[in-house]
């Protein structure tokens, strides 16, 4: 575990590595992305046309750009310049996205109930202060607003977590470990660098927590897995299915959707 490694030091990490990160991806993301979490967050979505959009830490901007195709009005904002010049190089000469360099813990640059939707790919887990990033995307949504984030899944990935090989170096079940101790963690990306990308992990707990204190109310929750007709045609997908990666949450501003009741 690293101490006290705040969010502007967690960025430099993702500047330094930047282009390796995002290397393979297409225009719908990696793996991850295409398979698992791009589903998971337009079947939360639904309609985007014509809709004003926040991509929270947009990263190099593919989802971005897919909001944009379905016609939704796109700002986009990054606290890594890095990311940013790769999205905005992606970005085609006819897109309206609107790009910023920005913090997600602190977005004073944009005004009160600007956008009927935020979405966070990604993110908040990489965050030093998440009920900040909470709190900055409930001023931003207009009434009803939703906010729709993804993170890794905090009771599946923790900092000890992993495969369990046998003797063929064959995986055999998923090991969980540590999930109570909260702190910032190295992922395991890059392989060889000295400093490598960090994530915040965090107990299911306290994110409901700050959930409910910023003011959202809980519509829907989604731990994403693939497709049943992925999984017929490739044997590879049902790795997938031991253990889910991800959660999904969307989050609503001033509806009355499912309350979280404490001790449940």
């Amino acid at each position: 575990m690293k101490k006290n490694l705040s969010t502007d030091e967690a960025i430099e990490r993702w500047n330094e590595h930047a282009e390796a990160f995002t290397a393979g991806y297409t225009e719908e993301g990696d793996r991850s992305r295409r398979i698992l979490l791009n589903p998971a967050i337009f079947s939360l979505l639904g309609h985007v046309e014509g809709t004003e959009i926040l991509d929270a830490g947009c990263g190099e901007g593919y989802l971005s750009r897919l909001l944009e195709r379905k016609g939704a009005h796109v700002t986009a904002v990054d606290y890594s310049t890095e990311m940013l010049k790769l999205a905005e190089a992606k970005a085609p000469e006819s897109s309206g996205i609107h790009y910023h360099h920005g913090n997600c813990e602190n977005l004073n640059f944009l005004d009160d109930r600007m956008f009927d939707t935020i979405v966070s790919n990604m993110v908040i887990q990489d965050l030093e202060d998440h009920t900040a990033a909470l709190r900055e995307c409930f001023r931003l949504l207009k009434e009803g607003g939703t906010l729709i984030f993804s993170i890794l899944h905090p009771c599946f990935i923790t900092p000890g977590s992993g495969w369990i090989r046998d003797g063929r170096g064959k995986k055999e079940a998923w090991r969980v470990s540590g999930y109570f101790l909260e702190g910032v963690y190295e992922q395991a990306f890059p392989e060889e660098a000295e400093n490598k990308v960090v994530f915040y992990h965090r107990s299911l707990t306290t994110y409901m927590t700050a959930i409910r204190e910023v003011g959202f109310e809980i519509d829907e929750m989604v731990e994403p897995r693939p497709s049943d007709e992925l999984v017929g045609e490739d044997p590879e997908y049902r790795e997938d299915l031991i253990h889910p990666n991800f959660l999904v949450f969307k989050l609503r501003k001033g509806k009355r959707g499912i309350s979280w009741c404490p001790g449940l």
